[in-house]
């Protein structure tokens, strides 16, 4: 893998007050806060169309990368995520600029047949901390002729400086049922898809990143609370299949580990995860 593995929650841009460009009136912006991806903003068209996040009177956020799950952009799609000061300064002013991005990586749009929800991450440099943020969408051939978006996390993204384990599991939970009868057949009751299933094992995490991150990670959205994982951000043609809004499947117990890295014991975990669908 290129990069180490990153993870993004999304509690303060859930906690944000969110406005749309335009808004079908039964699919508002608000939307984008849910966690249920089929639930969606659904803008009145596609010109100049954008989402402002406030995320209040005394909060501020360094923000560094965007999550937009659940959407119907296309291969000509870009993204672009500003910060300031205020409203206005997002457009007059913005303290910081991701400019336009590609959705999708530098191999294009997939074509996996029958994928349930795409997944689109935009990163930036940036150390500052902001209240108001918008993030801006193109794509004029878009034959929809909206924007769909079922999930927004905007948050400071966290990768770890030493990656998980070479050993993982990366599987599947089957959705689809098959019920045999007493002559040998067996009916079948197929769906388009399987549900990911990974479990994410960490042998040697560092001391601060295991008690500062991850167990914040893990307290914070417990088994009800989702978050998106990025196996590599910078993959490409696979970056799809490696990425995906996801559940704890169930809580992640930490333990000290008999392993030392800069005078500090490491912690060893495994994180369950769960596709949401």
């Amino acid at each position: 893998m290129a990069e180490n593995v990153l993870f993004l929650s999304p509690e303060y841009s859930d906690d944000a007050t969110v406005t749309a460009a335009s808004a079908v009136a039964s699919l508002p912006a608000a939307n984008v806060q849910e966690q249920e991806p089929t639930k969606v903003w659904r803008s009145g068209g596609l010109a100049s169309q954008y989402l402002v996040f406030d995320l209040g009177s005394s909060v501020t956020r360094a923000i560094n990368a965007a999550g937009i799950g659940a959407h119907n952009l296309t291969s000509a799609a870009t993204i672009r995520v500003r910060g300031a000061t205020s409203i206005p300064n997002l457009t007059a002013a913005p303290g910081t600029d991701s400019t336009a991005i590609g959705a999708w990586p530098s191999s294009g749009k997939h074509s996996d047949r029958n994928w349930p929800h795409e997944l689109s991450l935009v990163r930036w440099t940036n150390n500052t901390a902001y209240r108001y943020w918008r993030i801006d969408f193109t794509d004029a051939a878009n034959p929809d002729g909206y924007f769909d978006v079922g999930r927004v996390m905007l948050n400071r993204s966290f990768q770890p400086s030493l990656n998980l384990d070479i050993e993982n599991s990366l599987g599947f939970v089957q959705l689809g049922s098959q019920e045999p009868n007493g002559w040998g057949q067996i009916f079948t009751d197929p769906k388009p898809w399987a549900q990911r299933l990974w479990n994410l094992q960490f042998s040697a995490a560092d001391f601060d990143e295991v008690h500062d991150s991850f167990m914040e990670l893990s307290r914070l959205r417990g088994i009800a609370g989702d978050l998106m994982v990025f196996l590599d951000p910078a993959e490409t043609t696979r970056f799809h299949r490696w990425s995906m809004q996801a559940l704890f499947n169930s809580v992640a117990q930490f333990r000290s580990q008999p392993l030392f890295n800069n005078s500090k014991q490491m912690w060893g975990f495994t994180f369950p995860l769960i596709e949401k669908l």
